[in-house]
């Protein structure tokens, strides 16, 4: 729930807005998947209300893009951590 809300804030801090065509095309890519028409994609949505979710989702992608302009990441190689103290479960302590 906290996520949601941190994401909800960001999309209104960056004005993130969603055209017609950001939503036909999201309903373009599953209708070509599922090979079913965008009109038929869009009714069954609409009838389990999850019109607003996709919209959601969508705004949060563009919210995570804008940012990442202004981020940058730096990924680290993970070391293996030496063994401390001789516990491994495999050593036979005999």
């Amino acid at each position: 729930i906290r996520a949601y809300f941190i994401v909800s804030k960001l999309i209104e801090q960056e004005k993130i807005t969603l055209s017609d065509e950001d939503i036909d095309s999201f309903l373009k890519n599953i209708a070509d998947n599922e090979g079913m028409a965008v009109s038929k994609i869009k009714e069954i949505l609409e009838k389990n209300g999850q019109i607003d979710d996709i919209k959601f989702k969508l705004a949060e992608e563009k919210a995570l893009e804008n940012i990442s302009k202004y981020v940058k990441i730096k990924y680290l190689e993970e070391t293996p951590e030496k063994d401390k103290g001789g516990n491994d479960a495999d050593s036979d302590s005999r």
